[in-house]
């Protein structure tokens, strides 16, 4: 390193990072561009949505909430 990184840089980096929820890619990658200060200038991602010879299945849950009883403990799907 030519002295530019310190720590509070890479901090900043790190929770960037976080907050663009880039380590719950799945299935793609991230590309990430600095600016000639160093700086993280752009978050690039890529999805496969399809790849020869596997099939990729999505699924979303949408108005679901998950419930534990206090008696057993059990987890319980409910649709809103």
């Amino acid at each position: 390193m030519d002295g530019t990184w310190d720590i509070e840089k890479c901090r900043r980096i790190i929770h960037t990072l976080f907050e663009a929820e880039i380590f719950e890619t799945k299935n793609g990658k991230v590309i990430l561009n600095f600016d000639y200060l160093g700086e993280l200038a752009e978050i690039e991602t890529q999805i496969k949505n399809w790849k020869k010879g596997k099939t990729i299945e999505i699924k979303h849950l949408e108005q679901f909430k998950v419930e534990l009883t206090p008696v057993d403990k059990s987890s319980v799907a409910i649709r809103t």
